[in-house]
């Protein structure tokens, strides 16, 4: 992304309404970039959220499992 170029001053000289304009362009830009780390954020944890309840939906099912039939020796057979 290419970024507009800054006007040339000289002698350190800039008006306080360049200035100023690019104060308030950097904020805005600023605040954007966090609204939308905080949009990112609040998507990621939806999605866990919705992972976990998944995983815990999928692991709490009841499946029967075929258990095998153990015959054990008795105390009177030995």
């Amino acid at each position: 992304m290419a970024f507009p170029a800054l006007p040339t001053v000289s002698a350190g000289c800039v008006s306080s309404s360049i200035l100023e304009a690019f104060v308030i362009k950097v904020s805005e830009v600023g605040a954007k970039f966090h609204r939308r780390i905080l949009e990112m954020r609040e998507e990621f944890r939806d999605r866990i959220s919705d992972l976990q309840a998944e995983f815990c939906q999928v692991n709490s099912a009841n499946e029967e499992v075929a258990v095998p039939a153990v015959s054990l020796p008795s105390n009177e057979t030995k």
